[in-house]
């Protein structure tokens, strides 16, 4: 079968044999077989049709095969050829035929799969531009002033897009494999909770298709923050809140979205949160994450800041919505002046940046968190350990970068329906600025009504 669609190919045809029924798995069998038998049936017709009483049903079966070869076999007796000789020619025949049927069955399944890909690429692109209405008007604080801004949809249900587009379930995951900006994700797996069943929805990936890389997508805004996303593709979230935090602060932006390290795939079986030195460094998509980080952080006049994201289950480790790690020997110390071996150097806007945000109200700035700084991401921040998070790695590489590792609890990344989570990617985007980027304002010009295309839901 022609390979017009890997990423559809691989998820529905590499157990298809033992998924599918006979007639689908052994379909080019069954063509031959008809085939065969059709041509018996003409040859039958025409036998039953000659006045001569001694031409037997073989002689024209015969005949009827000889007339593909290439010599005019009217001119043949065949009847008086040695058998060795009829048997050979029937053969020859035979293969020829053979041959003429898998080039048409080969071409049959070509056209059949550019259809089946043109369908679900037409599904796919539906639902992209359904991800491209407007979903949440959010009044909030830009700048210190009051000001709307549109956001779009987080996620959609797979079983909520069946039903809109009247299409089954099988064919939603099918069309989204097809598209380089959507995602299948399991809404389980945000819980920590083995009782919760799985709920099948669909993630939206923005960016140009220039930004994709063999990783995920990489956008340079020469800016002195780079936001990280190195679990995008396996947790549910993640991509929104990182994209949308990087492109309203007007920050760089690295994130995964081909790896993972739970996957069957061993082609994108890889971590890139929690780093093994002997197994990350065989992957070239990797390689080129570290490369296209390092690439903003050498780039900058004064030193970089890489804000890792990162998702956790709710309340895992600490009473807060927002942890931030920057390395050290302690566990949970909000003095940074006596951190030994941080993941970051300049304490001090670490300090005023924890201070502002951690003091944030629903009155003042429209969120509703709490956040706690530790100094370590245990039990992986050992800069001599071979497996290490990415935050360590990168300050190993490179003393100058300002490493820290944010995680939020999949309530805000997924259950929460109040626009909390928006106005906090607001609040984050113009902290980083202030503390870490020049204090330039954000940019909101993404965020308004006439830059979407639609409104829906809000």
């Amino acid at each position: 079968m022609a390979n017009f669609f890997p990423n559809l190919q691989d998820s529905f045809d590499k157990e298809y044999k033992t998924n599918s029924s006979f007639f689908e798995a052994y379909k080019t069998e069954v063509f031959l077989c008809l085939c065969f038998l059709l041509f018996l049936f003409c040859t039958y017709v025409v036998f039953i049709q000659q006045p001569n009483e001694d031409i037997s049903y073989l002689s024209i079966v015969s005949w009827t095969l000889c007339s593909f070869i290439d010599y005019d076999s009217q001119q043949i007796n065949v009847a008086e050829l040695p058998i060795l000789s009829q048997i050979s020619i029937i053969c020859l025949t035979f293969l020829k035929i053979l041959v003429i049927a898998v080039i048409f069955g080969y071409v049959r399944e070509i056209i059949s799969d550019i259809l089946t890909y043109r369908k679900y690429k037409k599904i796919a692109s539906v639902i992209e531009k359904r991800f491209q209405e407007i979903n949440y008007k959010v009044n909030t604080s830009v700048n210190k002033q009051r000001k709307i801004l549109f956001f779009p949809l987080r996620k959609m249900t797979v079983v909520d897009l069946s039903m809109d587009l009247s299409i089954s379930e099988e064919d939603v995951i099918k069309a989204v494999k097809t598209s380089k900006k959507l995602r299948i994700k399991n809404l389980a797996l945000a819980q920590d909770n083995d009782c919760m069943p799985d709920k099948l929805f669909v993630d939206f990936i923005e960016g140009k298709v220039s930004e994709f890389t063999k990783y995920g997508i990489c956008v340079n805004r020469s800016s002195n923050v780079t936001i990280v996303c190195p679990k995008g593709f396996s947790c549910a979230g993640l991509s929104f809140f990182a994209w949308h935090l990087a492109q309203l602060g007007g920050f760089n932006y690295v994130g995964n979205e081909y790896y993972r390290d739970n996957t069957i795939n061993e082609k994108y079986r890889c971590n890139f949160f929690t780093i093994h030195e002997d197994i990350n460094t065989n992957y070239d998509g990797f390689k080129q994450y570290l490369d296209d980080i390092h690439k903003f952080t050498q780039n900058t006049s004064t030193e970089p800041w890489c804000i890792v994201i990162n998702g956790i289950y709710n309340h895992l480790n600490y009473d807060s919505d927002f942890d931030l790690y920057v390395g050290g020997k302690k566990d949970k110390d909000t003095n940074l002046i006596d951190v030994q071996n941080p993941t970051i150097n300049n304490i001090t806007a670490m300090q005023n940046f924890y201070n502002e945000f951690s003091q944030s109200t629903v009155e003042k700035d429209n969120v509703n968190i709490k956040a706690t700084l530790h100094t370590v991401f245990a039990p992986m921040d050992n800069s001599n350990a071979k497996v290490i998070n990415i935050a360590r790695r990168l300050h190993n590489d490179n003393k100058k970068i300002n490493a820290v590792i944010v995680s939020i609890p999949y309530s805000i990344l997924v259950f929460d329906k109040s626009p909390n989570v928006h106005n906090c990617i607001r609040l984050w985007a113009e902290l980083l600025n202030k503390y870490f980027d020049g204090n330039k304002p954000i940019i909101t010009e993404n965020y308004t009504r006439e830059h979407f295309k639609k409104m829906r839901g809000y």
